[in-house]
């Protein structure tokens, strides 16, 4: 029988975790893993059809309350579904939900890092939230695992841990290794050919420091006249992103392409990737970029300077540090357009080799569950063979008497 794995998750919408999720459920072997999905969500997102059409079962979980506390809907689900797993990725959330797998019965409950900050303005309501929160984890999940040795830095140590792990993300290395630029791309994104372009790619979310972009276009167009930006992504920011645009007179250099599921189409079109981010976990975009050859001018932060360690055409600069983003980017772009990265660093981040790390992890918790089940139940027995005895001594001193 396979393994049945239920991971609990944002919906299947453009970047980040639930990516590398989808990625990694196409390749694991269908007879040794059964994934589910639960979606955090009022819908289960733009790819949670290509995933049912691989055989996942993917189900919205209202994001309420009652939810949270209570459950309903997600212990109706793993009740049903007699999971080996429950795999979580909410950051502080998590351990909220593991704590219906907890009282499920569920063996093996991973919460699973994937940023060192959610990004929330600080109070002490905040703070007593967040402490609240991780002493959840704490006590109901039992393997701690995250996307680097930065988000790791930052989980919480657990009481009880099966295993404590970091598991690179992966990414299909060759898709994005084979793209080539398409001759009418450019002009189907609204660039023109002679243009310089600088791309970015990520959710309009404080996190991604959109503002910090636009001042970085601003002083590179000091350097650069012909540079355009690409900003392929949405969010709750990107009204606020498309005012200070026009206010300060960048609106023919700036190009808003909104959520795309082909970023891997549309990375050829770039000369350069900037990726000023103020904290990451680890930055999948900023991998997939260098694998497609685009040399990456990224924020100076631990997650990233682990993800680019040994990797040629990339540099790293201070977050708010504009014009030195500006004046690196100028380089790369008069400069050649394309570089390759050591294929040593490429493997490092493929997806077959993150889907490994996760089979491997997902067996070696397996064993220790059991393990840990056949120890409790031996030291169960040795407690209850002991009490027996006292009580047949204890019958043998009374019959002396």
């Amino acid at each position: 029988m396979p393994v049945r794995v239920l991971h609990i998750c944002e919906a299947f919408d453009p970047g980040g975790v639930v990516w590398w999720l989808a990625d990694i459920a196409k390749i694991l072997p269908r007879d040794e893993f059964s994934l589910e999905f639960a979606c955090w969500g009022n819908d289960i997102g733009r790819r949670g059809e290509e995933m049912q059409a691989l055989g996942c079962r993917v189900s919205a979980i209202p994001p309420t309350l009652g939810e949270v506390f209570q459950g309903r809907a997600l212990r109706q689900m793993i009740r049903h579904g007699n999971y080996d797993i429950v795999h979580a990725h909410l950051f502080n959330l998590s351990g909220w939900l593991l704590r219906h797998a907890y009282a499920e019965g569920v063996a093996v409950r991973i919460a699973h890092f994937h940023i060192t900050n959610d990004g929330r303005p600080w109070s002490p309501a905040l703070l007593l939230r967040r402490a609240v929160s991780r002493e959840i984890i704490r006590e109901n999940a039992n393997a701690l695992v995250a996307c680097s040795n930065a988000a790791f830095a930052c989980a919480p140590r657990l009481r009880r841990s099966l295993a404590d792990r970091v598991l690179s993300y992966g990414i299909e290395t060759a898709k994005y290794k084979a793209q080539t630029t398409d001759p009418g791309l450019r002009g189907s994104l609204g660039i023109s050919e002679d243009a310089r372009v600088v791309g970015h790619v990520g959710r309009f979310f404080t996190q991604k420091n959109h503002k910090g972009l636009i001042k970085i276009l601003s002083h590179l167009r000091d350097l650069v006249p012909n540079v355009c930006l690409v900003l392929v992504g949405d969010g709750p920011l990107r009204p606020a992103i498309e005012k200070q645009v026009a206010s300060n007179g960048l609106s023919a250099h700036v190009r808003f392409l909104g959520a795309r599921t082909d970023v891997d189409r549309i990375l050829p079109a770039f000369d350069a990737f900037c990726f000023p981010s103020l904290y990451e976990g680890l930055g999948i975009v900023v991998l997939e970029a260098r694998v497609a050859g685009i040399p990456v001018v990224a924020s100076a932060i631990p997650a990233i300077e682990e993800a680019l360690d040994g990797c040629n055409g990339s540099t790293l600069v201070e977050p708010v540090n504009y014009r030195e983003f500006a004046s690196t980017l100028a380089r790369y772009l008069k400069g050649d357009r394309r570089i390759s990265p050591p294929e040593g660093w490429v493997s490092r981040f493929s997806r077959q080799n993150s889907a490994n790390q996760l089979a491997e992890l997902y067996a070696e918790l397996l064993r220790a569950a059991r393990f840990n089940k056949r120890s409790t139940a031996a030291v169960t027995e040795t407690a209850s063979i002991g009490t027996t005895l006292r009580h047949q001594a204890q019958k043998l001193v009374d019959w002396r008497h």
